[in-house]
């Protein structure tokens, strides 16, 4: 044959030889067990080597080879029987060479058997020398592919039995391709719905997690509103520790709570508590006020204003009546310490991390509510302080303006009187007896009304001839309380003569300003402080009537000082002149 010869079915071959019946039903069974076999296989190499091996001992060859290639993942696959690698590698490098020069088209059925009649001209360079028949598969863009074929055995030409075979066998091989193909897609399909059902059934589960989270957030919000509307009205810390116990209790579900509050200045405490008889709770002790002190420093030191306690000894402090499941301690400005400690729940779950983080929250706001209110409670403090010193500072400055305008009356009658007594002695040429007795009685009974008029006036009696002396006190044992720094110095002595001289560091406290004196500087001395007093002249004894005031507002420790500043001075002890 000196020309070429493409078959694209057997239905193309037309022969007058009846079939043979015996090797028809060979070929189908081989097809059959072939189709077996490919469909339990899922190795594209294996079904490969069982297609070759097939053909091959089907029509009798013993010399074969194919090739598949997948253009979108460049996988490659091989399969040799009786002919030499380089063969094999010759197809794989001129795969699209040899497909143009075989004239295939894609559109042709597939697969395509071609006999070959001139190799050279057909595939020069590319088919073992001993090779008739070539076999080209293309399955879409997935794989393409060439088979090839040497002679048979029997050395005698393929027939269209061979041919009809060859195409029936390569079609099932292409559909189980197919087959593989598509149960590859449809097993990549079920991954990603897999894969697809567990991000859905995440997303589900992270729904139903900011479901409970927002839901959370709300509650800790409702909570925390609630709180403060509850709380915004009140101005007593009794009445906000009292809602502030009873919102946390209801928050939390819990039959058993309390309140304990100290103020480490004065040591003062105050307890609040709920499904506890107030009266068996008892006072704390100084060791245990110790420990909660330390527990007050240790939430300072880490710039908290309130802790969660996981020390169990801090929550046994006046928790006597209850086993305490959460306690947390607080402190206010670094002085006003608080202890809260709450029962189980009465649904017998256990505080979880959001229930810490809520109590945290709910305290924060409940101290942020007693600042306000102790700030609010002092400022009322020193405004009624204020008015009292206002109202006394009024008396005061009115007694003194009352003062003044009988001194001026006085000054005024005295200038009458003088000007009246001048022009009487310019009258008479000399005084007599009875002058002298009538200017002496009107002189003391002027005098008399002067001294009762004025704020410095000397009383005709003096106070303490009725009343008991104050104990006294020797110069000597008075420099000794001196020296100690711990006594109290005090001058009775009109401003006057405090000005001009005084024992050094003494206070000043002139009688007819006792009560405004006392309340500017004394008010708040210590009462048990020893106060010693000295200051007196001829005429009044400003010592002894100092200290029977002092003792009346509740000093008992007044001393008098023998002999005054003046014997004070004679001893060389310190003195300051004003001047």
């Amino acid at each position: 044959m000196n020309q070429q010869k493409i078959i694209i079915s057997p239905a193309g071959f037309k022969t007058d030889i009846p079939k043979n019946t015996v090797r028809d039903r060979f070929f189908l069974q081989t097809l059959h067990e072939a189709k077996q076999d490919f469909q339990n296989l899922e190795d594209i190499q294996k079904i490969m080597e069982i297609l070759l091996l097939t053909a091959m001992g089907a029509i009798g060859v013993s010399e074969a080879s194919a090739i598949m290639i997948a253009p979108e993942s460049n996988r490659e696959w091989t399969v040799r029987r009786g002919m030499e690698n380089g063969n094999i590698q010759e197809l794989r490098d001129h795969l699209s060479d040899i497909m143009k020069s075989a004239n295939f088209e894609k559109n042709l059925p597939s697969p395509i058997v071609i006999c070959r009649v001139q190799k050279e001209e057909i595939l020069p360079g590319c088919l073992s020398s001993d090779s008739d028949i070539l076999i080209q598969w293309v399955i879409e863009d997935s794989y393409i592919g060439l088979a090839q074929f040497g002679e048979k055995i029997l050395f005698s030409e393929y027939d269209n039995d061979d041919i009809d075979f060859l195409f029936k066998l390569f079609n099932i091989f292409t559909f189980s391709l197919h087959k593989l193909q598509f149960r590859s897609v449809i097993g990549n399909l079920n991954a990603l719905l897999v894969k697809k059902t567990e991000e859905l059934n995440l997303a589900d589960r992270h729904a139903d997690y900011s479901k409970k989270e927002l839901d959370r957030r709300v509650f800790h919000l409702q909570s925390l509103y609630d709180l403060t509307q509850d709380m915004a009205d009140l101005k007593d810390t009794n009445q906000i520790r009292e809602a502030f116990l009873m919102m946390t209790s209801g928050i939390f579900s819990v039959e058993k709570a309390l309140i304990y509050m100290v103020d480490s200045n004065d040591m003062k405490s105050w307890l609040s508590c709920r499904g506890v008889v107030k009266e068996n709770i008892r006072a704390i002790n100084p060791e245990e006020f110790e420990t909660l002190i330390k527990a007050s420093r240790s939430v300072h030191s880490k710039s908290k204003n309130a802790q969660i306690i996981t020390d169990k000894k801090i929550l046994k402090i006046a928790v006597s009546q209850f086993e305490p499941a959460i306690g947390l301690v607080f402190v206010i400005k670094e002085d006003f310490i608080g202890l809260i400690a709450l029962g189980e729940k009465i649904t017998g779950k256990d505080y979880t991390d959001d229930d810490r983080e809520l109590l945290l929250t709910l305290t924060n706001t409940f101290m942020v509510f007693m600042e306000n209110v102790r700030s609010f409670e002092m400022i009322e403090k020193l405004n009624s302080d204020l008015e009292k010193q206002n109202i006394e500072l009024n008396r005061t400055i009115k007694a003194l303006t009352d003062n003044r305008h009988q001194i001026e009356l006085l000054e005024k009658a005295k200038d009458r009187i003088r000007l009246f007594l001048h022009k009487e002695k310019e009258k008479s040429g000399r005084v007599s007896v009875a002058d002298i007795v009538i200017i002496l009685c009107f002189g003391t009974i002027l005098g008399v009304i002067y001294n009762f008029s004025s704020p410095t006036g000397i009383g005709l009696i003096p106070q303490y001839l009725f009343q008991s002396h104050s104990q006294s006190v020797s110069i000597g044992l008075a420099k000794l309380k001196y020296d100690e720094g711990k006594s109290l110095f005090v001058d009775a002595r009109p401003s006057e003569f405090y000005n001009q001289k005084h024992i050094r560091n003494a206070v000043n406290l002139p009688l007819p300003l006792f009560d405004f004196v006392y309340m500017m500087k004394f008010a708040s001395i210590d009462p048990e402080t020893l106060i010693i007093v000295y200051g007196r002249n001829i005429s009044r004894h400003y010592d002894e009537e100092a200290a029977i005031k002092l003792k009346a507002r509740g000093h008992p420790n007044v001393r008098v000082m023998t002999d005054g500043l003046e014997g004070w001075r004679q001893k060389g002890f310190p003195v300051s002149d004003e001047n």
